[in-house]
């Protein structure tokens, strides 16, 4: 599988859904990436994108929404 196929099949989230899914504010997810504690997979101009998958782990392990 090329490697533009493989991002295409990641699923991703905005910075909004990111936080909406672990339960926290989008300042807090804009600070674990300053932090170095969050990687986005993607910046788009000032805009970050989210592996779903990390942010799924986050929520696993801190405490965020089920």
């Amino acid at each position: 599988m090329k490697k533009t196929q493989e991002a295409e099949s990641v699923k991703t989230l905005t910075t909004a859904e990111a936080a909406r899914l672990v339960g926290c504010a989008e300042i807090t997810i804009r600070q674990w990436v300053r932090r170095g504690k969050l990687m986005p997979i993607a910046r788009i101009g000032r805009y970050m994108v989210f592996a779903r998958s990390h942010i799924e782990y986050l929520r696993s392990h801190f405490g965020g929404k089920k």
